[in-house]
């Protein structure tokens, strides 16, 4: 995607990508940063810096639509973060799980709204896997 976003450029070399990735995504960063720059040996993208910002998980309550986000299980053993909106009662409990590979697990937050109570929240940020930018020559 990259490659071919800079070839309708007519870009000459790939400087810098910029890429945003869930931690729900299911991919593994050091993987990933490791597979690019394997990938990209050989190509107008080698040598490039890339850069891969992580995106915490949020839900939105169905209920009463708090705004909330989960914690990942790297960040045990805190409380969790509070409620984006005025007069929420508390935080986001957070349960270990993990794949074997190390990737959080959906099972590993609690997706009970801080404000309500309610457990029937939807995700609406933290799956994605997204080229943000690239800087080319």
């Amino acid at each position: 995607m990259a490659l071919e976003a800079a070839q309708r450029q007519n870009a000459r070399r790939i400087l810098r990508m910029r890429l945003r990735v869930g931690d729900l995504s299911g991919v593994v960063i050091e993987a990933l940063q490791f597979a690019l720059e394997t990938v990209v040996e050989g190509t107008p993208a080698e040598g490039a810096r890339i850069d891969i910002e992580r995106v915490t998980p949020a839900c939105i309550c169905s209920a009463c639509g708090c705004e909330y986000d989960l914690l990942s299980p790297s960040d045990a053993p805190l409380e969790g973060r509070a409620c984006a909106r005025p007069g929420a009662r508390g935080s986001v409990p957070l349960q270990q799980e993990e794949s074997a590979a190390g990737i959080p697990s959906m099972l590993s937050y609690s997706y009970e709204c801080p404000k309500c109570g309610t457990v029937n929240s939807d995700l609406f940020r933290g799956k994605e896997m997204d080229l943000v930018s690239l800087e080319v020559d």
